[in-house]
């Protein structure tokens, strides 16, 4: 009956995981003296939109 709650919090832990992990490998090569090497422009800043268009029907079918 609330799986779909489950699977949000699932989701949303996951996210915030990798964001954590994110910043402490931050925090230990700033600590070492190092920079975190730059993203190249190699993408041209879609990813976000098209992240949006395959999760925006996924969980609009799975609200129905």
């Amino acid at each position: 009956m609330f799986w779909h709650i489950g699977l949000f919090t699932l989701l949303f832990s996951l996210i915030a995981y990798m964001h954590f992990l994110s910043c402490r490998e931050t925090l230990t090569l700033a600590q070492k003296g190092l920079v975190k090497p730059m993203r190249s422009n190699g993408s041209n800043g879609k990813g976000a939109l098209v992240w949006g268009i395959i999760y925006n029907p996924t969980f609009g079918l799975l609200n129905l």
